[in-house]
């Protein structure tokens, strides 16, 4: 893909945040010259990451890493993760929290038009130089039947309808499902996001056997869900996955805490194909 075609989709995703008569982020009057959805100061505010400088399997900043190699911080590097990057729009810290926010509690659509488009040409420029799709299916990560009744949609399915059009590959939602109800994670420590078992998924081998699974969500903070999901894929067979999310957060934290994402040792790994 192009720069001015990965600008051109970046742009016109911007163009679909949503076109409401107030700003998503401060609420003032959004003027006839102004981004939709965002004033112009909230406009100038929203800051993608840079093509280097992310982890290229955590997505949390390098340089908050002094030990870390080119292209992924030493974490990932000495850890066993189950998934194979994770491409993420921003800072969720930045304006992102606020449009993730918006889709996330209001439903809204057109956001999601927006973000989705955004992250198809993200994905696509991520996967340059690999020679091949980035993906052959498409994934979100689903709500629990009760979290779906109460809230009346998943965002990240809204995400990933534009996603799967810009890299024109099959929507499998029913691909995973999530086998227990769980807890809500907001409000939560990373300690307690971070206990999400290996069967908390469950993934339908007629979707993704033989497949390379890219796996959708709106936000990533420990990845737990992430690796919850990709280990039930990765069980259903599926040859690899990866994920895209709008915002990722941890990465403004203090560099204490930078450590956060992989396990030394991951339970529930599945077995290789030679076993």
């Amino acid at each position: 893909m192009g720069v001015g075609k990965l600008f051109r989709s970046w742009g016109d995703g911007l163009a679909c945040i949503l076109i409401p008569s107030s700003c998503v982020r401060c609420g003032p009057p959004i003027p006839d010259d102004g981004l939709p959805g965002l004033c112009r100061d909230c406009s100038a505010a929203l800051r993608p990451f840079p093509a280097v400088g992310q982890c290229r399997v955590c997505a949390l900043p390098l340089e908050r890493d002094p030990l870390a190699g080119r292209d992924r911080c030493r974490n990932c590097a000495s850890s066993r993760v189950p998934y194979g990057r994770i491409t993420a729009l921003g800072d969720y810290e930045d304006v992102w929290g606020e449009l993730v926010r918006a889709l996330k509690y209001r439903g809204d659509r057109v956001v999601a038009r927006g973000l989705g488009d955004m992250l198809a040409a993200q994905v696509l420029a991520d996967a340059e130089g690999w020679y091949r799709s980035p993906a052959d299916v498409i994934v979100p990560v689903p709500l629990s039947r009760r979290r779906r009744r109460e809230r009346g949609f998943n965002q990240a399915e809204d995400l990933s309808r534009p996603l799967a059009e810009g890299l024109g590959k099959p929507l499998r939602i029913a691909a995973l499902r999530r086998r227990r109800e769980g807890e809500r994670q907001v409000g939560k420590d990373r300690n307690a996001r971070r206990k999400l078992g290996p069967g908390t998924f469950d993934a339908d081998p007629r979707w993704v056997w033989g497949r390379r699974v890219l796996v959708v969500d709106d936000v990533v903070t420990t990845t737990a869900t992430l690796r919850a999901s990709a280990r039930a894929l990765l069980w259903a067979g599926a040859l690899e996955v990866t994920a895209a999310v709008v915002a990722r957060t941890g990465c403004s934290a203090d560099p204490q805490g930078f450590h956060l994402t992989g396990d030394s040792r991951i339970k529930g790994d599945p077995p290789s194909r030679k076993e």
